[in-house]
């Protein structure tokens, strides 16, 4: 999982405000497969993760998770 926040930097910044980040996930084998020892978010969008919101984050968590068990 990556995650970025989106606070503008003109923004009292609030790491617990759960609602300024981002995230995206993606199976291990994809983030093995990169190769990279740390990523940025030009990186991120490459391997074509979906960003989402916490609210969908469980639910996109599970869907790698199911694309990932069919591909086996």
């Amino acid at each position: 999982m990556f995650c970025v926040s989106r606070i503008p930097r003109s923004t009292v910044y609030d790491a617990l405000d759960i609602a300024a980040w981002q995230f995206s996930v993606w199976s291990g084998t994809t983030v093995t497969d990169a190769r990279q020892k740390s990523m940025r978010l030009a990186t991120v969008e490459r391997l074509g993760a979906r960003p989402v919101e916490w609210e969908d984050l469980a639910v996109e968590i599970r869907n790698v998770a199911r694309r990932l068990s069919t591909t086996e």
